[in-house]
């Protein structure tokens, strides 16, 4: 069976379906009696469709990003 290391080296190839039949097998396996690996895996199947859904041809403008600064640095001292 699988370690949980071995399950994050191979977490983008099980999700591309390049896994060989057993390989997924042993991977999937894995997943069934574990449940940080199964977080794991859920949590990188989110950030993928957030990348993909993130438009890098338009990149947010500099006022934007002072904006978006400006409220973290609001936050930060509300919290202090």
């Amino acid at each position: 069976m699988l370690k949980c290391n071995e399950v994050v080296e191979r977490a983008d190839a099980y999700l591309a379906t390049e896994l060989s039949s057993w390989q997924r097998f042993q991977f999937n396996l894995h997943l069934m009696v574990c449940g940080y690996c199964r977080r794991y895996i859920k949590s990188f199947k989110l950030t993928q469709k957030v990348s993909e859904q993130l438009s890098i041809a338009n990149p947010p403008s500099d006022k934007d990003v002072s904006a978006l600064v400006a409220m973290i640095q609001q936050d930060n001292q509300r919290v202090k």
